[in-house]
């Protein structure tokens, strides 16, 4: 199943983002914030971007985004950067 995602992902990442953009495709089963946090740690990362999405207050009240537990956690710098503003600029 992990070896399919990835397959499918690699296919969708190389059709959909420009060759001059660097980026690797990582697929780990977890819970996403610890994910990232390990992979960061792991790869040595000097930063993690990240989308962000509108949740209501309620939510984050109840459990948080995952955006905001890995820049807790994060062992290196946290961008978050509002989804809404990636969709507007597909450019960046």
């Amino acid at each position: 199943f992990k070896e399919d995602a990835k397959e499918h992902i690699n296919r969708f990442y190389q059709s959909q983002i420009p060759p001059y953009r660097l980026g690797e495709v990582i697929i780990t089963i977890g819970s996403p914030f610890q994910e990232i946090c390990k992979t960061a740690e792991q790869l040595k990362s000097d930063l993690i971007i990240l989308a962000t999405h509108r949740h209501s207050d309620f939510c984050h009240m109840m459990q948080g985004s995952t955006a905001t537990k890995v820049a807790y956690y994060a062992p290196c710098p946290v961008l978050k950067i509002s989804s809404e503003i990636l969709l507007k600029n597909s450019n960046i």
